[in-house]
């Protein structure tokens, strides 16, 4: 569900899981980032292995999360929200996606994650995700050195400043003279980032 009253927002896991949702009211769902940090939490716990598929092996300290429905392993988070392997491919997808394209960039760039000063998450979906989270699923190379900055509506903050300010025209008109336009659907390199990207193997493991 989208991020609003009941959504579950975080979710954490130190000997105990626990979670918080929007406006701190009882949870109904679960929004973007509650997602990603649940995932995180199944990888952490082993209910999920490097494919994303349920391990069916489950540690005394996962297994209690664990619960069938209709002959499939789901990972509750409360009574009424739980993630089953569906939700864990169209996260695994999303995030192939996004980081085949970051090494791709790269690659073309001749920079390797390690040169990367600073990551800037922009949107109201990327001003809410949990660091450790995204690099722990592979979201973004795990290996990134620089920090992350989560820059909120960094489109609807463009525009304004595009519209009142010279000094922004200025600036937005050097920055598009000094940026290169990169098509991922014609790279032949993105595929194969894309495949490799899909495991959730990241280079702390």
């Amino acid at each position: 569900m989208a991020g609003t009253g009941g959504a579950i927002s975080r979710v954490k896991f130190d000997e105990e899981l626990t979670y918080e949702t929007v406006n701190n009211e009882a949870p109904r769902g679960i929004c973007g980032s509650g997602l990603i940090d649940a995932i995180a939490v199944m990888k952490k716990l082993g209910v999920i292995d490097e494919s994303g598929a349920f391990s069916g092996d489950y540690s005394a300290a996962a297994e209690k999360y664990v619960k069938n429905i209709d002959g499939k392993d789901a990972f509750f988070i409360c009574d009424n929200v739980f993630i089953t392997g569906k939700d864990v491919r169209e996260v695994q997808l999303a995030k192939a996606a996004v980081c085949a394209g970051i090494n791709v960039i790269m690659n073309e760039a001749g920079i390797s994650a390690k040169d990367v000063e600073q990551v800037v998450l922009a949107g109201g979906f990327g001003s809410h995700l949990d660091g450790d989270a995204i690099k722990a699923i592979g979201l973004i190379p795990s290996d990134c050195g620089g920090e992350i900055v989560f820059a909120g509506n960094t489109a609807g903050t463009g525009a304004s400043a595009y519209a009142l300010f010279e000094e922004a025209r200025q600036r937005i008109a050097a920055l598009r003279v000094n940026s290169v336009y990169t098509e991922l659907s014609a790279n032949a390199d993105f595929m194969d980032e894309f495949m490799e990207q899909m495991s959730f193997c990241s280079d702390e493991d």
